[in-house]
């Protein structure tokens, strides 16, 4: 979870440097879904992780390019 907190908390990582780290999948969309600041951010715009992980199996499967 550490490892998560870094990659999603580095200010002076460009975000093009964070999404290369999300597509070679790290950290794991578990590990994402178990940070605090991120469940904090799903609360607020209504979202549950539920439909995040649906997306993910959707984006996975090819349904969203």
């Amino acid at each position: 979870m550490e490892h998560c907190r870094e990659t999603t908390n580095d200010k002076a990582r460009p975000d093009a440097a964070r999404s290369q780290l999300w597509l070679r999948g790290e950290p794991r969309l578990e590990e994402l879904l178990r940070d605090p600041m991120l469940l904090l951010v799903l609360d607020r715009w209504n979202t549950s992780v539920d439909e995040i992980r649906r997306l993910a199996d959707r984006v996975e499967h090819g349904q969203i390019h």
